[in-house]
């Protein structure tokens, strides 16, 4: 089949996807098995100086399946490879398969790799994990049902094609950021990913990785589409004669998070009984915050042993922690919350003790971190009971 009836019925198929809203295929995709920790972790996150990071696996993968022959991105990207190979286009037969696999992807290893997490480890074989950067692990066994194109059937061959578009790799010779590229170490001679990658005709194996501090530091992306293909073994006179059956659609994606807002207030209480009350408005609702006092500081002879709590615009206690949280030496405090419809945060700081010898002055700062609702990273919780970060609820502790 030539080029133009090749891209004719891969834009017919991904026409019907985006026509219908969904595809109906025969063969499955099993996730990783509920509760498998060890193989299975979507998202990875980490603290770097005095950024969060978030490393997250695309968990939709086995409820978007990918149409058999290909979408417009990856057969544009496979004849660009086939029209710059040694061969040219007229040394490849590219071909859609008449119907769809009826077995299974397995996917074994599936884990989110923030900065310090060691990456690759999972994976049978894997000869160098890495913790310096950030990325993930992938690992998928192909179990054919008896319809289905076989390992090892004389005259044929199984192979992977896999086409990404990523901004992980920058400097990596003839990796354009953005871009959809063949993954086969940039050769000419074939644009299977098994020929030189951690693959065989029944498994797939990768770990896409964007090391050094400074990857961990930045946005990163990494998409792949994934294809089982079947070519049948011919003279080499012939033309390389190539089946593309179903894929799927895996990769990662690293964020930084910064706070929408950040505020830092000082104060010092000189009684136990003194309340100081500090207030930010014109924040968007069903944004998420997290605020903590810091009393660790230089001659402070006396630290105050705090009680941060947050009200509503009417006075109403909201949350409140009573220094139970692990920040400051074990006499500050610190809660999580939501900010309301009105767009306000009200906090309150006083003594814990309400005047009790050595809790009843002193100085301590007050540090406010506001997200946007999109990019709020997840709370841990503190180690002692009772307050702290914890999971949030709206305008709670």
């Amino acid at each position: 089949m030539r080029l133009r009836q090749y891209l004719l019925v891969g834009f017919t198929s991904a026409l019907t996807v985006m026509l219908t809203g969904q595809a109906s295929f025969a063969f499955n995709i099993i996730p990783p098995q509920p509760g498998a920790t060890s193989n299975w972790r979507p998202i990875s996150r980490y603290l770097i100086d005095d950024l969060e990071g978030r490393t997250e696996v695309d968990t939709t993968l086995w409820t978007q399946p990918i149409p058999r022959g290909g979408t417009l991105p990856f057969f544009a990207a496979l004849h660009l490879w086939a029209f710059s190979s040694q061969q040219g286009i007229l040394g490849w037969d590219f071909q859609s398969a008449q119907q769809e696999l009826q077995g299974s992807f397995e996917i074994v290893n599936y884990l989110a790799c923030g900065y310090s997490v060691l990456c690759g480890i999972e994976n049978p074989g894997e000869r160098e994990p890495r913790d310096n950067g950030v990325g993930s692990t992938f690992y998928l066994k192909y179990h054919p049902a008896p319809t289905d194109p076989q390992p090892g059937q004389k005259g044929k061959q199984l192979h992977w094609i896999q086409m990404v578009r990523a901004n992980y790799g920058e400097g990596i010779p003839g990796l354009i950021p953005h871009i959809p590229f063949i993954d086969n170490g940039f050769r000419s001679d074939d644009p299977y990913y098994d020929t030189t990658g951690m693959a065989g005709e029944s498994f797939f194996m990768d770990r896409p990785y964007a090391p050094t501090e400074p990857a961990a530091k930045r946005n990163n992306y990494f998409d792949a589409e994934l294809y089982l293909v079947e070519e049948i073994l011919r003279p080499a006179t012939e033309p390389r004669q190539v089946t593309i059956y179903n894929g799927i659609r895996w990769g990662w994606s690293n964020k930084i998070i910064r706070p929408q807002t950040s505020k830092n207030f000082s104060g010092t209480l000189a009684s136990g009984f003194e309340v100081d009350r500090f207030n930010l408005s014109d924040l968007a609702p069903g944004s998420k915050y997290r605020a903590w006092t810091n009393n660790d500081l230089p001659s402070n002879r006396c630290n105050p042993n705090t009680f941060l709590s947050t009200d509503n615009d009417s006075g109403f206690r909201l949350g409140f922690d009573d220094n139970s949280s692990s920040v400051g030496n074990g006499f500050a405090s610190a809660l999580t919350g939501t900010v309301g419809s009105s767009g306000n945060i009200n906090l309150n700081v006083r003594a814990a003790g309400g005047g009790a010898r050595g809790q009843d002055r002193g100085n301590y700062e007050l540090f406010v971190d506001v997200y946007d609702p999109q990019e709020s990273p997840d709370f841990s919780s503190a180690a002692s009971g009772g307050g702290g970060f914890g999971k949030e609820m709206r305008g709670l502790t």
